[in-house]
Order: C-alpha cells, then sequence, then structure tokens
C-alpha cells in the first residue's frame, strides 16, 4: 500500500501562491564566457514571456507544437528554448540527457520520431556528431517527417555541416526547410534572429572556390542590433 501522513507543517499553512510583477527577476542566466568571465544576467518575468512570444513568432512555431531535446538546463538552449515555450503554450517538452546523446545520438532522432517532437534545438557540433556517428542500420526505421523546426545554433553554423546533416536524414523525412539557423544570446535573454520556414529562401548564388561560405541566421526579432568595433565601441558600416 501507499504511505500517508496527516503531518500539519506550518510552512506548508503559510505557503500562498507568488504574484511576481512583470520586471521582477525570474532566474539569473549566465553568459558563456567565451570572451571574459561568465557573468549573471538578469532575466526579468517581461524578459521570459517576450523572448518566448518573438521566437514562436519569427520562427513559425505552432501553438500545440511539442518540444524536446537533450540541452542541459543550465544552458539557455536546454532551458529557454526547450523548457520555458513548452511552458509558456502548455505543451509537451521531453528531455534527454546529455550524456545519452554523446554516447548514442541517434537515440536523438529516435526521440523526435517516438514522441512526435516539432520543435528540438541542438548546438551546430551536434549535428555534426550525428553525421559522424549515426549508422544507417541506426537511422532506418526513424520518421523525421514530422520534425518542423531543427534550430541550429549557439556556435558558429557551418555550411558543410548543414548540408551533410540533410543529406544524411533526407531519406528519413528529413526537409532541408526544417533547418533553422539562430543566433542567441544569454545577454538577449536569448532568442536574437532566426528565420522561419515560410520566408523566402535563396535559389541562386555566386559560386566563387576561394570565397569561405557563411549561414545567414535570420533577421533580427523584435531587437535593435548593433555591431561595433571591439576596441571603440564605434559601430561599423554596414558590409564591413
Amino acid at each position: 500500500g501507499a504511505a500517508t501522513g496527516d503531518d500539519d507543517f506550518a510552512c506548508a499553512r503559510a505557503w500562498s501562491e507568488p504574484a511576481p510583477e512583470p520586471e521582477t527577476v525570474a532566474l539569473l542566466q549566465y553568459t558563456s564566457g567565451s570572451t571574459m568571465e561568465p557573468k549573471g544576467v538578469m532575466i526579468t518575468h517581461r524578459n521570459l514571456l517576450h523572448n518566448v512570444a518573438t521566437s514562436r513568432r519569427s520562427l513559425g512555431i505552432r501553438d500545440d507544437a511539442r518540444f524536446g531535446g537533450w540541452g542541459p538546463l543550465y544552458h539557455d538552449m536546454g532551458l529557454l528554448g526547450q523548457v520555458t515555450p513548452a511552458l509558456f503554450s502548455g505543451t509537451t517538452c521531453v528531455l534527454m540527457s546529455p550524456a545519452t546523446f554523446l554516447k548514442r545520438p541517434h537515440l536523438w532522432l529516435r526521440m523526435i520520431d517516438r514522441f512526435d517532437i516539432q520543435v528540438s534545438s541542438a548546438p551546430d557540433f551536434a549535428y555534426e556528431l550525428c553525421t559522424r556517428r549515426i549508422t544507417a542500420e541506426q537511422l532506418a526505421g526513424i520518421d523525421l517527417s514530422r520534425w518542423d523546426i531543427a534550430i541550429n545554433g549557439s556556435e558558429p553554423v557551418r555550411a558543410d555541416v548543414v548540408e551533410a546533416f540533410v543529406e544524411q536524414c533526407g531519406p528519413a523525412g528529413f526537409r532541408p526547410a526544417t533547418m533553422t539557423p539562430s543566433f542567441g544570446m544569454a545577454e538577449a535573454t536569448v532568442f536574437v534572429t532566426g528565420t522561419g520556414e515560410a520566408e523566402a529562401t535563396l535559389l541562386t548564388h555566386r559560386v566563387d572556390g576561394a570565397v569561405k561560405r557563411f549561414v545567414g541566421c535570420g533577421r533580427p526579432a523584435a531587437i535593435e542590433i548593433r555591431i561595433v568595433q571591439p576596441q571603440t565601441v564605434i559601430a561599423v558600416r554596414d558590409g564591413v
């Protein structure tokens, strides 16, 4: 049988549902530390709600979309890219251990199929790991046709990795338009740029073997962006 009790805890009696103001700090989110020591960014409830709503609108995420992934919850991609949007819309979020993904990356794709996940995000290295470690036998029987948005961010997005992943997973139903390069940073809550599938795609481009290829990360969404010279903090001209 189930254990029961009738303890009357004073702390339980004293609890009241919190009613935070929009400017109340919801969490401290630490920066990546790629350029200096990590710093805690004060993310308010208004920041959270605005950023989730902006990302959903920019990427064309459906209200009933199911989320899932293996990103750790101490990282903004895991917490704010997976869990928070699901809580915002009252839908499902399926979580996988990062260690499980690193050991057996095909289980991430199998999870997306099994739990009918429409939105899943990962850094660029994860897509590369899939292309190197997942075999044709492991991919057999996996259906990725219902995966609508594969967010690729948190680090530079490489064109060769995107192409290799699309080619590898195409037989499993993965569509090229599903790959969604994005840019985010802790200082901006998380989401900064991204482009949904409905946006027009680049059909032709000049081919020059000596030119390095770059992957576009979409449009700025409800945010102003300035690129500055690091030493002077003066905005640089467009195209520089």
